[in-house]
């Protein structure tokens, strides 16, 4: 999977000329081929860490989550002092499909060592040594004289000049109402969830608000059908049983679903039965990938919102 660049190596394919590479520093990639690569590379690594960052925080697993999403950060620092434009990379870009059309889920969790220990390490030591390997490639490549190159970044620090501050993210929660989040970190904790997830939900269904009416009837900060707040036993009219019932409900659709947070937040908008109908559709392969063509566009849309926010 390529995108197209711009910036440090332009969109032209041609802007590192040939004819300039000496003898020694030539390859059997184009140049524009190792840029590329290099930049598939990175992409490749906020992916798996998008993904692994979602699967620790179902496992309650915080500071491996942590570790991922400090990884991937290094990944887009790389990219800036690449030159590559911040829209396709930026946190709330979405990039976990690009891992699975390559790996199962259970692969992207390469940050924990007791996850078959030596051999994960021995995955990351491969790709860092491919990693240097394109930059090794790219970095004697003449640059064209109206581009203004860029340092070539390390792989563990890559060098950003100039340094600029960047806001902390700190998470879809910290942005809630402080009444709001009170409700939240309490039903979390009944429910055995993580309080973020919950905070994404809310943020992407009501922006937060209370009153929240949707023309289909939805009530509250979790949207709650007066149906669904029946089946779960709750009054969602109440503020707190409102979060205590969407709590409940996405803990229910992701055990139905195999801990697939992707199909549980799909069940929760658009609703169970559609999402076991576009399995059936999708020849009973129950990925996000397969199903979501046979999904309603909202859910299309509201899966990957949710996950930005929540990531």
């Amino acid at each position: 999977m390529t995108i197209g660049v711009s910036g440090a190596a332009g969109s032209n394919p041609s802007i590192y000329p040939a004819s300039t590479h000496t003898e020694a520093n030539q390859s059997t990639e184009s140049p524009s081929s190792a840029f590329q690569e290099l930049i598939d590379k990175h992409l490749d690594e906020i992916a798996r860490s998008q993904v692994a960052f979602a699967q620790y925080k179902l496992q309650g697993r915080s500071d491996l989550a942590q570790g991922a999403h400090h990884w991937a950060q290094k990944q887009r620092e790389a990219l800036v002092a690449l030159g590559v434009p911040t829209e396709l990379y930026q946190p709330g870009v979405d990039l976990s499909a690009r891992f699975h059309e390559k790996h199962p889920t259970v692969e992207a969790t390469v940050y924990d060592p007791s996850q078959n220990g030596r051999a994960v390490r021995t995955d990351y030591q491969h790709w860092l040594g491919k990693l240097n390997q394109a930059y090794a490639t790219l970095a004697p490549l003449p640059v064209q004289q109206d581009v203004q190159p860029s340092p070539t970044p390390s792989v563990v620090a890559p060098a950003v000049q100039p340094a600029k501050p960047q806001p902390v993210k700190t998470g879809p929660l910290q942005a809630a109402p402080p009444k709001v989040k009170d409700y939240i970190v309490k039903a979390a904790k009944e429910v055995d969830i993580d309080p973020q997830l919950l905070a994404a939900i809310a943020h992407n269904e009501s922006g937060f608000k209370l009153s929240a009416r949707s023309s289909k009837g939805a009530v509250g900060l979790f949207q709650l059908m007066p149906s669904t707040a029946k089946e779960l036993g709750v009054n969602p009219h109440d503020p707190y049983q409102n979060v205590l019932g969407g709590a409940k409900y996405i803990k229910d659709k992701m055990d139905k679903y195999d801990g697939d947070l992707r199909l549980a937040l799909a069940a929760y908008n658009a609703g169970p039965g559609n999402v076991d109908r576009a399995i059936k559709k999708a020849g009973n392969v129950k990925t996000w990938e397969a199903v979501q063509a046979f999904l309603p566009r909202e859910t299309q849309r509201f899966v990957p919102k949710v996950l930005g926010t929540y990531v």
